[in-house]
């Protein structure tokens, strides 16, 4: 089995969930309404997502497991298993994998969630 949707399949996800693939990794949503999503994230050892921020929602990040950075603060945040991060609303951010291993995260988003209200600062993968 692919180490990401393994390291998903850890979190319990059945198969046939609804998994997002994206240039950086995996996510899958385990609740969603137009003012709150819980999510889980898996980002590839040496991918990291766009740096970005968001007008209308706030994230809080729990590391599972691997290693990263936030590469949106100077210097950046290393993220670890256990550590919990907030993002708040308009805070410009980046996660990214450091480590050799999937770097698993579940995350709260509190406010407008959509993916409509991602405003993409850089990108590795030239999308708009």
């Amino acid at each position: 089995m692919d180490p990401l949707r393994a390291a998903l399949t850890r979190l319990g996800l059945a198969e046939g969930a609804d998994i997002q693939e994206r240039p950086w990794g995996l996510w899958v949503d385990w609740f969603r309404s137009p003012e709150a999503t819980l999510k889980a994230m898996v980002v590839r050892p040496g991918a990291r997502m766009s740096l970005q921020k968001h007008a209308a929602r706030s994230e809080v990040w729990h590391i599972v497991s691997g290693v990263g950075e936030d590469q949106g603060t100077n210097p950046p945040t290393p993220l670890r298993p256990g550590v919990n991060r907030v993002v708040t609303s308009g805070a410009v951010h980046r996660i990214a994998n450091t480590g050799t291993e999937p770097l698993v995260i579940v995350e709260m988003q509190m406010g407008r969630c959509d993916e409509h209200d991602i405003v993409r600062l850089a990108d590795d993968y030239a999308r708009a």
